[in-house]
């Protein structure tokens, strides 16, 4: 008897294994994510079914999955939130200061608002 993990289930999907798992006790939502994570294109199928038919049994989704999800061959890697680079910490930390002076705000707030500027790439004035 093979134990199933994930990844045998995720190959059973992507079509580089002709096994199918024998019970599906893989979370739905940790399948889901892994599959997203592939490539663009099946992320949006992924988005696209799983939006519309979520109330499905984790079985019939991954038989779905498996016809309408293309043949996938390589190693699915993680993708981590990227580290983003901050001015010199000093500065940045006195500009937090007299932001959350001036502005009436929380030292937390104001590095939230940079933070996220920094993410959409607009510099703070």
């Amino acid at each position: 008897m093979s134990k199933n993990n994930i990844f045998e289930y995720l190959d059973w999907i992507l079509k580089s294994s002709n096994k199918e798992p024998e019970s599906s006790l893989v979370s739905t939502y940790m399948c889901n994510r892994w599959l997203s994570m592939a490539s663009k294109p099946i992320a949006q199928i992924v988005n696209a079914t799983n939006n519309r038919w979520n109330s499905m049994d984790s079985k019939v989704t991954s038989k779905i999955y498996r016809c309408i999800i293309p043949k996938y061959a390589k190693k699915i890697e993680y993708i981590k939130k990227p580290v983003l680079e901050t001015q010199d910490n000093d500065e940045f930390q006195e500009n937090v200061n007299l932001l959350s002076n001036s502005m009436e705000l929380s030292r937390k707030e104001v590095e939230l608002y940079v933070h996220t500027l920094e993410q959409l790439n607009i510099a703070p004035k």
